[in-house]
């Protein structure tokens, strides 16, 4: 590591709530299978995870799963200001 990194930013474009995003997924066999959902919650909390997570809702399955960043796409930003109760 550099001195010149931050731990504190993110690797990977940051993800608004509200963001339409593609996700990947593997089946058995291999295959790539693509989803397409909302992210719901940032996963932000008070600490640095080192395995971070994002909430997505994902249309096929009908439920909210905690996905990793990396397998995440985003298809359309969002720009409705949120902010955390």
């Amino acid at each position: 590591m550099d001195s010149g990194s931050n731990l504190f930013e993110p690797v990977n474009r940051p993800l608004t709530v509200g963001a339409l995003v593609r996700l990947r997924s593997y089946r058995f066999d291999h295959t790539v299978v693509y989803y397409y959902g909302v992210v719901m919650d940032e996963g932000l909390q008070d600490q640095l995870e080192i395995f971070p997570y994002v909430s997505v809702f994902i249309f096929n399955m009908g439920r909210l799963t905690r996905q990793h960043p990396s397998s995440l796409e985003v298809v359309s930003e969002t720009d409705i200001p949120y902010e955390y109760k």
